[in-house]
């Protein structure tokens, strides 16, 4: 399995990060405040992400030693990946 780059929280701090409801479906008036965002959290946010490094030399380098890796992926992720190819729908005919 290809597993994530980026290490959890790296990018935000955890109170800007969306937290799902577990009381149930909600309505668009009933929803918690913290399942928003506001004008302040969207400037935080941007904030954040301009902080953050444009090229993150570490990725890069675990792509790279991934790409020199002739058995990455592995096989079965290849044959996995083919089969739902194969078994998808073509989206290309708007019928």
């Amino acid at each position: 399995m290809i597993n994530s780059t980026s290490k959890t929280g790296s990018a935000l701090p955890p109170q800007y990060v969306a937290k799902k409801s577990t009381s149930g479906s909600q309505s668009g008036s009933q929803q918690n405040s913290a399942d928003s965002l506001n004008a302040s959290s969207l400037e935080t946010l941007q904030g954040v992400l301009q902080s953050q490094p444009e090229v993150r030399p570490d990725v890069v380098a675990k792509g790279q030693q991934l790409a020199a890796d002739s058995h990455y992926p592995p096989l079965e992720i290849i044959q996995k990946l083919s089969e739902m190819l194969v078994n998808s729908r073509d989206l290309s005919n708007h019928e």
